[in-house]
């Protein structure tokens, strides 16, 4: 039983409680009638309790909904974004781009990596903060995509971060997630000349060349643990507490 339905019921039995009690009295005096008053009193406070907490969780369940509306929404036109022709198309010329890839030839070329680098980093905050289906996402939101365009651009991602710090992280802690569950069902991903990029990627974490073992996508917990040691070590060299 609910909070609001059990304060309804409450309500009503000390209101019928009341009555019985006047009940026993073979005649009204001022004494009886202030009691009886009372007692209603008490059951009218309660009923208004009631209405106010009734009132709440009704706002609470239309926000909810509203907030999963809304999410639901943005997903969508995410989707559809990342499925767009000629969205794909762009796709398909970072598929084409050199392994070593790290400087992009104009700003067009610049201005659609960062487009894409963009809309990947939103998938991974959605996918992250539970706004789209954490098991669903790999297979239903650029999953492969995210895989290829990771293995064609952590280069440049790795250089922009130089300057930048902060970037492209949550499209990297995607990259891990969609690698994780290809992995976990036994789904490969070939691209270009590889059979499996799935294994690739994740290998590469194991590399002791810093270059080579960039290419492994880590998950956001990886990240922040690097985040730390990294500001850690920052703090020793510069003498700062």
């Amino acid at each position: 039983m609910s909070i609001s339905k059990f304060v309804l019921v409450v309500a009503i039995i000390w209101l019928l409680i009341g009555i019985g009690f006047v009940s026993f009295y073979s005649k009204f005096d001022w004494d009886v009638l202030l009691g009886f008053a009372t007692w209603v009193l008490a059951a009218g406070v309660a009923f208004a309790i009631w209405q106010i907490i009734e009132t709440r969780e009704n706002t609470n369940r239309q926000l909810e909904a509203s907030r999963k509306s809304t999410n639901a929404q943005i997903a969508m036109d995410l989707f559809k974004e990342l499925r767009d022709k000629k969205t794909m198309a762009e796709i398909r010329k970072i598929y084409n781009l050199p392994d070593n890839y790290s400087e992009p030839e104009n700003e067009y070329q610049t201005g659609i990596i960062e487009y894409l680098i963009s809309r990947l980093n939103i998938l991974g905050v959605l996918v992250e903060k539970g706004l789209i289906d954490k098991e669903l996402a790999p297979d239903a939101y650029a999953g492969t995509t995210s895989l290829r365009c990771w293995y064609k651009l952590h280069k440049y991602i790795w250089k922009e971060r130089c300057k930048r710090k902060y970037f492209g992280e949550y499209f990297e802690s995607y990259t891990n997630r969609c690698c994780q569950h290809f992995e976990d069902n036994n789904i490969e991903v070939g691209f270009s000349t590889i059979d499996d990029l799935v294994k690739k990627l994740l290998n590469a974490k194991e590399e002791q060349d810093k270059s080579k073992k960039m290419l492994y996508p880590r998950s956001l917990q990886e990240i922040r643990e690097d985040r730390k040691k990294e500001r850690e070590i920052k703090q020793k060299d510069t003498g700062e507490e």
